[in-house]
């Protein structure tokens, strides 16, 4: 039998409030999103600002593991955006 340091600990009620706080954030953020559709914002606008705190929030998650090397795309910058002006162009 292994020692009970080298298993995980199990919180439960942690993870059912953490769940559950996540469905209210994004049940607020869906309202938003909603409000601001019927006040007339381009959909193109609202998305910007719905996935524009995700950038630092990743970048500070990488930056404290020590892993922004992640963040480094495995092909060269230019094949990147070849790739993705030809996907683009295509919709």
């Amino acid at each position: 039998m292994q020692p009970e340091s080298d298993h995980p600990h199990h919180r439960p009620l942690l993870a059912l409030v953490l769940r559950l706080a996540a469905a209210f954030v994004l049940a607020g953020l869906l309202a938003c999103v909603k409000l601001a559709s019927e006040r007339g914002i381009h959909l193109a606008e609202i998305m910007f600002w719905r996935q524009l705190p995700t950038i630092p929030i990743l970048f500070g998650w990488f930056a404290l593991r020590g892993r922004l090397d992640v963040l480094k795309p495995g092909a060269p910058a230019l094949t990147c955006v070849a790739r993705a002006s030809v996907s683009s162009a295509w919709r």
